[in-house]
């Protein structure tokens, strides 16, 4: 009785096994007949089974229906992990068998799963659902670790979702991969400064300089940093490398200007003895930016400015002067009516670009008492301007 016993478990175990292969057979049928709902499981019910879920062409049958599924709205909807299901399909068998003789069709899969993914994340991001399309490229770049185009759009979306950590980690990884898109560099420079790690933008500003020289936009982002640290020394050294690349760029010609001001204040400070080099200097910088882009405010004001500032030292001067330096004092009053009325032009032309900036204003009017031109119809102006502040 012994050995009946365990020949009619043999013959048990053999049924079963072709049951379970029927099952693999049948769910191949219902996905011939596009009936993918019935495929699915049968198939779903094979994997699952002790007898053939180490089957290779379970899990390639597996894979084919839910890939089909994912392309089927009529099914999609009620299976939307289908691309998932159908990756995991396809994987097992490259698990299970490296050398299987369903590798190639397993990975030429793959590679259509890694399209319709990534198209979907372009559909996430596109609809605005930025969560949702870091989710599709996380999984696509998984499917292609190498692939620098996708480790863009998981750190664009995760950047646009508001997730700087996860941000941060992709555009990491394409600094690693050496990429030579200038971009990567400028916006994981701003999102360590958002994450407060100023070291770490500050180095990565450097190497990305040293590997773009030529971008204007990690250019001014060296400028700005010179300046955020309030090193007007390395600002103005900044800007010169800044100008030698790029002369007729305006904003740097004034930007060095207003950098020359601060020198010639610090000089005066300190009585280096450079005051009168570092004002030529801002005003050489303030009227080469007129000269390239006439209509720029703060360049004709800040020149303004600088003469305005002139004249008033002159006449400080010649208040400090004994009522017995008539002459000098005479002398004294005239340089500085020369550099009030050398300011007044570019003043005049910075009311005609912003008639209502109150700082300009208020040295207008300050420009025509100093001149004697109470009378003048721009006085007027300015006085009514101020009265409305």
């Amino acid at each position: 009785m012994r050995k009946l016993s365990l020949v009619i478990l043999s013959v048990a175990l053999v049924m079963n096994l072709h049951a379970q292969k029927a099952k693999v057979v049948t769910a191949y049928n219902y996905y011939n007949y596009k009936e993918f709902d019935k495929a699915k499981a049968a198939i779903d019910e094979a994997s699952v089974n002790e007898q053939s879920s180490g089957m290779e062409k379970t899990w390639y049958y597996r894979g084919m229906i839910y890939l089909a599924i994912a392309g089927d709205a009529k099914f999609k909807a009620a299976t939307p992990n289908a691309l998932e299901e159908a990756s995991k399909s396809y994987n097992k068998i490259l698990e299970l068998n490296p050398k299987s003789e369903y590798k190639k069709d397993a990975e030429q899969a793959l590679v259509s799963i890694k399209a319709l993914v990534f198209n979907e994340g372009l559909d996430a991001y596109n609809a605005k659902d930025y969560n949702l399309a870091l989710s599709r490229f996380e999984w696509a770049s998984q499917l292609s670790p190498g692939d620098t185009n996708i480790l863009t759009n998981c750190a664009v979306s995760a950047q646009s979702a508001g997730n700087t950590p996860v941000a941060i980690k992709y555009y990491e990884r394409l600094i690693e991969s050496n990429t030579l898109d200038v971009r990567t560099y400028n916006s994981l420079i701003n999102l360590y400064k958002k994450d407060g790690q100023m070291d770490k933008a500050s180095a990565l500003l450097k190497k990305g300089v040293e590997k773009f020289p030529n971008d204007e936009g990690l250019r001014v982002m060296k400028i700005n940093e010179a300046l955020e640290k309030g090193d007007v020394e390395k600002s103005i050294d900044e800007l010169n490398a800044a100008i030698a690349k790029d002369p007729t760029n305006a904003a740097l010609h004034s930007t060095i200007g207003v950098m020359y001001d601060k020198m010639a204040t610090k000089a005066k400070e300190t009585k280096s003895g450079k005051q009168a080099e570092f004002l030529g200097k801002a005003e050489e910088s303030y009227k080469k930016a007129i000269e390239l882009t006439p209509d720029n405010f703060d360049s004709n004001y800040n020149l303004g400015v600088l003469y305005f500032n002139q004249g008033a030292e002159f006449i400080n001067t010649a208040n400090d002067l004994p009522p017995s330096k008539t002459k000098e004092y005479d002398a004294m009053i005239a340089k500085a009516d020369a550099k009030f009325k050398a300011a007044q032009p570019y003043f005049e032309k910075g009311y005609s670009l912003k008639a209502d900036d109150f700082n300009l204003l208020q040295s207008l009017k300050q420009l025509y008492v100093r001149l004697n031109q109470t009378e003048s119809e721009m006085y007027k102006k300015v006085i009514k301007a101020l009265e409305k502040k």
